[in-house]
């Protein structure tokens, strides 16, 4: 059980620090932009160490699924998914399984 909640950490975190370090030309950026894909330029150092701080935070009591500190640490991926300007795939941020 250990293993899920860091392994649901861990993608979290691959999944912000590839937007933070991913390179992109110019004509990528513009096509992004387009696209609605957020590129390495628009990512807040100070914001995404928040981020992580927030979500391996003790006061979330490691998000074992089910628990209220768990749907905490999904409200707040999905609100900053969308304050980054990360459009849902299928007009979803969510993935029913």
């Amino acid at each position: 059980m250990k293993t899920l909640k860091i392994t649901g950490l861990a993608a979290i975190l691959i999944a912000l620090s590839f937007l933070t370090f991913s390179g992109t030309s110019d004509a990528q950026k513009k096509d992004s932009a387009e696209n609605g894909i957020v590129s390495s330029e628009t990512i807040d150092a100070k914001q995404l160490i928040k981020d992580i701080k927030f979500l391996s935070s003790d006061d979330l009591k490691g998000r074992e699924t089910g628990t209220a500190e768990s749907a905490a640490a999904r409200n707040y991926v999905l609100k900053r998914f969308k304050e980054s300007g990360i459009k849902p795939f299928k007009n979803d941020y969510l993935q029913k399984f």
